[in-house]
């Protein structure tokens, strides 16, 4: 795991239980799956009305909807899915995330791996969610800043139950179309820039090979199931 990934997971599995979205968790924290369920939402404080702040916030207020009355693992990754896929622009981050190599894969390959990115991040907020049932804390939504590619990025301030407050930014695509999630930074660390890292890492030691690639995203994913 990277150290992007070491410090961001447990501070964004507590924002998006209780306010946010989880998924950020799973681009970055692989972890065994359970059964338990989550803890109880923390208080969130909103300080603006701007529609991407209410976003986020109803994101979160949905979360816990979504799982409710969820027994097992299997259940909460079924639920799951179409809810992320409707919060989160997963193609944007996949793509973003294998980088120079998107454009060598053939589409069935582009397909194949958009497919094994969302069952991965499905995966690992399932099964993440165990790690953090003492409750989380307090939340602070704060304004938007329009960021020069036009994104928007929210600032939140999360303090756990037990750990330090911490500064974690959503970064939101607005239009065209529904606003969805494309990246989480957690203090100053871009979740979907590590993630490419990792990636660009990986196929730069295999000689770029995607099949390769591949093949070993799917063996990760069924070790996660």
């Amino acid at each position: 795991m990277t150290r992007a990934g070491l410090l961001a997971a447990p501070l964004l599995a507590a924002t998006l239980l209780g306010a946010n979205l989880l998924a950020a968790v799973a681009w970055h924290a692989p972890a065994a799956a359970t059964t338990l369920a989550p803890p109880p939402p923390p208080n969130v404080v909103i300080r603006t009305q701007d529609p991407v702040a209410l976003f986020i916030r109803d994101v979160g207020r949905q979360f816990p909807q979504v799982l409710a009355g969820a027994d097992t693992v299997a259940e909460k990754r079924r639920r799951l899915s179409p809810f992320i896929e409707r919060v989160v622009d997963v193609e944007a981050v996949a793509r973003f995330a294998l980088g120079r190599h998107w454009s060598a894969a053939t589409p069935a390959q582009r397909e194949r791996y958009v497919g094994l990115f969302l069952k991965s991040l499905v995966n690992n907020i399932a099964s993440r969610m165990a790690s953090y049932q003492g409750g989380l804390g307090h939340i602070v939504i704060l304004p938007p800043v329009v960021h020069p590619d036009g994104t928007d990025w929210v600032p939140t301030l999360v303090k756990g139950a037990n750990t330090p407050e911490a500064h974690v930014s959503w970064v939101v695509e607005t239009g065209p179309g529904p606003m969805r999630i494309v990246d989480v930074v957690a203090e100053g660390m871009s979740l979907r820039l590590a993630k490419r890292s990792d990636f660009e890492a990986y196929l730069s030691r295999h000689g770029g090979d995607i099949a390769g690639f591949l093949d070993a995203l799917q063996r990760q994913t069924d070790r996660q199931a």
